[in-house]
Formats: structure tokens, C-alpha cells, sequence
């Protein structure tokens, strides 16, 4: 899964433990690839992107909110009902 930009290591780490409880088993890892767009046009994806995960936080199951954000619940949960990551 490719998730958005992240601005910091912290807030990349932080969507990886959102969605450690949705993939128990999976093994996470970050990692920066390049860049083919603008500064600004990045700029504003990572500011997006960091607005998603803050509110997401507060939530019961931040995971599966951040998820459903990204309009990807549909395709885990098909994963996880035909016996994938849960």
C-alpha cells in the first residue's frame, strides 16, 4: 500500500501504529521516493496529508478512519474477510 506524503518521520510512524490493530501481522516500513511534482503542489499534499492524520487521532479506531478517509476501507475489508491481515 502507498500511502501519501508524510511531512515528518513522526507523523509517517504514526500512520504505521494506525494501522498496525487493522494488519496484526503485517511488517511496516517508510521509506521517501522521488518527487515528480512541484514544491507547492507537494507542499499542500503533505499539509493534506498531515490535516488526515490528526483527525484521525482522536478516533476509537483511528486505522480504520484513516482508511475510510483515503476511501481504501472497501478494499481491507475485503482482504480481511477473505482471511488476509485479521
Amino acid at each position: 500500500m502507498q500511502l501519501l506524503e508524510c511531512a515528518t518521520k513522526g507523523l509517517a510512524v504514526e500512520v504505521m501504529e494506525m494501522l498496525r490493530p487493522v494488519f496484526p501481522g503485517a511488517k511496516f516500513c517508510c521509506f521517501e521516493v522521488a518527487v515528480t511534482e512541484s514544491l507547492d503542489a507537494r507542499r499542500r499534499g503533505m499539509e493534506h496529508h498531515k490535516d488526515l492524520v490528526l483527525s484521525c487521532r482522536e478516533a476509537d479506531y483511528p486505522g480504520d478512519v484513516y482508511l475510510e478517509r483515503l476511501h481504501m476501507n472497501r478494499e481491507v475489508k475485503g482482504i480481511n474477510t477473505q482471511g488476509g491481515a485479521q
